[in-house]
């Protein structure tokens, strides 16, 4: 019986957790001790920032800032639980990891929490958070395609759908314009049921970059992380530029067609730079609006074409408008009166 106790403790100590001497897997928070000797460097430019929470999408995760060189560096998020036993999970040169509850990590007690960053033979270590995971939750930003927007007086409106199970939120935005810093603006805590807004500045003369996060208030607590910022929200100037046209009529043709030049030049308007894309929401576009006054019962006595330089109308009289258009509606136009084809006889 002796013999068998002695071959067996052995055995049992590899099989613990944190004893035994092979590599961790791929998964689960490793009960061993890092590859790295114990010491803390020291460096301004070391992990920092380290934020860990509850998503609704994907279990847990923390993050962090890390300012140093990207290159050659590997992140460790180290965890003591309660018991006193720790544990880590290897980040490579990622700045964040997820996790489950299933991974090894205590999410209804409280954990203490540091990454521990490894360049070369330097360890530099974050501060430590002590908190409990499943009451610490990140809520979700808006979703661009859920935020609805309209704009008056110099005052602009964004209102959207709450996210579901994300009620209570606390909103802030972020704008700026074209090659300018962000400036922080606050929306306040949401109340209304079902939805929340925010009423932003809206600029006279620049287009501006809107970007939106949210964050969990508790009476009693200090607010949970903010989320991650929205996508771009962008809108055009309040006071719309106008371009300068000026058109000439030619004569009438054999075919029974007159062409119509238009000269001018678009105004460029500055887009800030997540502003950038295609149908972004900042842009203004332009168009043509012909009326044919002498046929208002033809069922296409109206049209409306692309901006272009060149344009054919028969010998009737007209109303041409260069008529503006962004996300907000119509702007003012540009209208001209054309007369009828003059017809002269021998």
């Amino acid at each position: 019986m002796g013999q068998l106790l002695t071959r067996l403790v052995p055995l049992l100590l590899l099989l613990l957790p944190g004893q035994g001497a092979e590599a961790c897997g791929t998964s689960g928070c490793c009960f061993q001790d890092p590859p790295y000797p114990d010491a803390d460097s020291g460096s301004a430019s070391g992990p920092k920032d380290l934020t860990c929470y509850r998503i609704f999408s994907a279990g847990y995760e923390c993050s962090w800032r890390y300012e140093g060189p990207a290159t050659g560096v590997s992140h460790f998020l180290r965890c003591c639980l309660r018991s006193g036993r720790c544990c880590y999970f290897a980040a490579g040169s990622a700045t964040n990891v997820q996790f489950s509850d299933q991974d090894g990590i205590s999410v209804l007690q409280a954990v203490t929490l540091w990454v521990e960053s490894r360049a070369g033979n330097r360890t530099e270590k974050s501060p430590k958070v002590t908190l409990m995971l499943h009451s610490s939750v990140k809520y979700d930003p808006p979703l661009l395609g859920d935020i609805k927007v309209s704009g008056s007086a110099g005052r602009l409106l964004m209102k959207w759908e709450t996210p579901a199970r994300q009620d209570g939120a606390e909103v802030q935005f972020r704008h700026r314009t074209a090659g300018s810093l962000w400036k922080l603006g606050h929306c306040g805590r949401q109340d209304d049921a079902g939805f929340e807004s925010c009423l932003c500045p809206l600029q006279m003369d620049a287009a501006q970059e809107f970007q939106l996060r949210r964050r969990r208030l508790r009476p009693g607590a200090p607010g949970d992380p903010w989320s991650s910022w929205s996508s771009p929200v962008c809108v055009p100037p309040e006071r719309l530029p106008q371009p300068s046209w000026r058109f000439s009529v030619g004569a009438l043709r054999p075919d029974g067609k007159r062409q119509v030049t238009l000269d001018g030049q678009l105004p460029q308007l500055e887009l800030p730079e997540g502003c950038l894309r295609s149908k972004s929401g900042g842009e203004v576009t332009y168009r043509v609006h012909l009326h044919m006054l002498s046929c208002p019962c033809k069922p296409k006595a109206t049209k409306t074409l692309q901006l272009r330089r060149f344009i054919n109308i028969s010998g009737a009289a007209y109303d041409l408008a260069v008529v503006s258009q962004n996300r907000f509606g119509p702007g003012p136009n540009q209208t001209w009166h054309i007369p009828a084809h003059a017809h002269t006889h021998p």
